[in-house]
């Protein structure tokens, strides 16, 4: 009996301390972070922490008093140049941080809160004397944390899942201009590094912006947009982008009109894990509709493919880790002269509706173009763009619907000289144009 109590003594001691060593490992992960942080510009302006036995709450103000350092630290994980001019808007930022996680060491989920809190010193006096009643708006608007992101992080699989909270934000000027925002259904998850995600996959419900006075109106609204990306590394990686609806309205001015666009899809890849880099991009859409007082084109079934292969590996990198435009163009000749292969897989529009006209179908075309390797390609070029000729080879199949062709004709151009070439097939006309050899030819007629 006695071993027995003893034994359950044990294990209630042990249950009692897991929470203290489960507070103890959370606290130091977070000191550590923040640490990490504070090396890259953020500095801790305020912090205080509430804990009960299962349960501890932390609260972080973070001032960003060195934009450059934090926007370098962020650069690391990005491939796209960040405009300088954010440097200016972030530095001094106040951001305001709340953690909340469980006591329980075998509970390693964590939740978070990030939002701004205030703008820099210098914005806000600038503001000031531009707009005082907007300058303060926007500060309580901050304030009262309208914009925030909740996110759940589990820091022993590195998953995690959040949202962003709905905004909807009016606002009138002096000057009866009025503005609303409104932002909706904003949800996230993934895996990996916060900042530098190995998958992360987000959808945005709705957004619109209306902008309008007493005469004029400008409307941008968009319903569900939803993303999905993979990254291999910082060079390799899959994304694809859906958006169901896409609209901007202008109404009130002299040139008055709407762009709809229905169903489009954007997807992009990079691969590097091959001796060659190869990148792709594609993109469709089921709808786009032009309308204004001169205009009225209504577009369906739209697709746009291109490949590009063959990429040197080592001067691709190179060239894809320029962030000065001085040497931007230096190694992207380099790379072309290892030699490369552009292919438009697929460039095509189904139908095509002009105002007075009507329906005038579509067309396809497809292309391949290929660059030989040529040591010499800068210096051809330095020269004279025509001495590159020899090193290019392009192939070219171009299938037009008889009833766009016959309205191109009618607006006389270079391809009226192609009539004497053309090859019928059903209800389309084709060219199939190769360049090899310095050597132009169509339906293998060799042009002279």
């Amino acid at each position: 009996m006695k071993k027995s109590i003893i034994v359950v003594l044990v294990l209630m001691s042990i249950a009692a301390i897991l929470p203290i060593v489960g507070n103890s490992f959370m606290k130091s992960t977070i000191n550590q972070r923040v640490s990490e942080l504070e090396s890259f510009g953020l500095r801790v302006e305020k912090q205080s922490s509430q804990s009960s036995y299962l349960l501890t709450q932390r609260h972080f103000e973070f001032l960003l008093q060195d934009s450059a350092a934090f926007l370098e630290y962020l650069h690391k994980y990005s491939d796209q140049q960040i405009p300088s001019y954010v440097n200016a808007i972030l530095n001094g930022v106040l951001i305001g941080v709340d953690l909340e996680y469980s006591n329980l060491p075998f509970e390693k989920a964590i939740e978070v809160e990030i939002y701004p809190l205030s703008l820099s010193a210098s914005m806000r006096e600038d503001m000031k004397k531009e707009d005082p009643a907007f300058e303060n708006y926007v500060e309580k608007f901050l304030e009262s944390k309208s914009i925030l992101y909740h996110i759940k992080y589990n820091l022993l699989n590195s998953k995690f899942k959040g949202y962003i909270k709905d905004i909807e934000s009016s606002y009138s000027f002096d000057t009866e201009l009025e503005v609303d925002v409104k932002l909706s259904g904003v949800k996230f998850s993934g895996e990996g590094d916060f900042i530098a995600p190995k998958e992360l996959k987000s959808k945005i419900k709705s957004f619109s912006v209306d902008i309008r006075n007493q005469k004029e109106a400008l409307n941008i609204h968009f319903m569900k947009l939803s993303s999905e990306s993979k990254f291999d590394s910082k060079n390799s990686y899959k994304t694809d982008m859906k958006l169901k609806a896409l609209g901007v309205l202008l109404s009130g001015t002299q040139s008055d009109g709407n762009i709809t666009i229905k169903d489009l899809r954007i997807s992009a890849s990079l691969d590097d894990t091959k001796a060659k880099v190869q990148l792709e991009s594609k993109i469709k859409f089921k709808e786009l509709h032009l309308e204004s007082k001169e205009l009225f084109v209504n577009m369906k079934k739209y697709v746009f493919e291109l490949q590009v292969e063959n990429l040197d590996k080592n001067k691709f990198e190179i060239f894809h880790s320029l962030s000065s435009k001085k040497y931007i163009q230096k190694s992207l000749f380099q790379l072309i002269e290892k030699g490369l292969t552009i292919n438009i897989k697929e460039f095509s529009l189904k139908d095509v509706e002009v105002a007075k006209i009507g329906n005038i179908k579509g067309f396809n075309i497809e292309t391949k173009l290929i660059i030989q390797e040529d040591s010499q390609l800068s210096q051809k070029i330095a020269i004279s763009p025509l001495m590159v000729i020899g090193d290019l080879e392009i192939h070219t199949k171009i299938r037009i619907n008889k009833k766009m062709y016959s309205y191109i004709m009618q607006n006389p151009g270079a391809l009226i000289e192609l009539s004497p070439y053309i090859k019928e097939d059903g209800d389309s006309v084709i060219f199939k144009i190769d360049f090899v050899d310095s050597q132009v030819s169509i339906n293998g007629q060799v042009l002279q």
